[in-house]
């Protein structure tokens, strides 16, 4: 089947990860690595969250020291990647080739292979981080990446100011962009 790297960041919306994406992604027959970022990875083990997780995946949820430091049999490369919930220093990481931690320098890999591999990515940011100054470099940056898509627009999500409620994730938009694993990406 199918490879699907999911890099899960400590934005809103990680406690719905598990039955509102990565369940359905491994219905339509991707097997799916889940890694998380480092705070990411602390606010999964504080849930219970990882092993749900890695009992929908039939892998393990590893990160930083859980890692071995290097590519084990479950260490497929992928054919596709998601980036969700994507926090605004995760996205700004990115864009700036910063690998700083095992999901940010998978996915910075992932970025040169080529031919190019499906990248979705559903950040979890507000208004006041779409006009900090490092927004529009970034956004740049990440959309230059061959076959990668960014779902925030004004389309696709609402953006709250900080403080308000944060709006619903899209996570409908996100598995419509990750579709089914036997389409290329386009």
């Amino acid at each position: 089947m199918p490879h699907l790297l999911f890099v899960v960041t400590a934005a809103g919306g990680l406690d719905d990860v598990a039955d509102v994406a990565v369940a359905p992604l491994v219905a339509r027959g991707w097997t799916v690595q889940v890694v998380p970022t480092p705070n990411a990875q602390t606010w999964l083990r504080s849930t219970g969250s990882m092993d749900r997780l890695a009992e929908l995946t039939d892998l393990p949820v590893t990160a930083g020291s859980d890692y071995p430091p290097y590519r084990t049999a479950t260490e497929a490369r992928p054919d596709a990647a998601v980036v969700a919930p994507a926090s605004f220093g995760t996205l700004n990481k990115l864009a700036a080739g910063i690998g700083d931690n095992r999901a940010t320098t998978k996915l910075n890999e992932l970025f040169g292979i080529r031919p190019a591999r499906r990248v979705v990515i559903l950040p979890n940011v507000n208004a006041a981080h779409v006009r900090h100054p490092a927004w529009e470099r970034s956004r740049a940056a990440l959309l230059a990446v061959p076959g990668l898509r960014l779902l925030l627009d004004p389309d696709v999500a609402e953006l709250n100011e900080p403080g308000e409620p944060h709006p619903p994730l899209r996570w409908d938009l996100l598995l419509d962009a990750v579709g089914d694993p036997s389409v290329s990406p386009g």
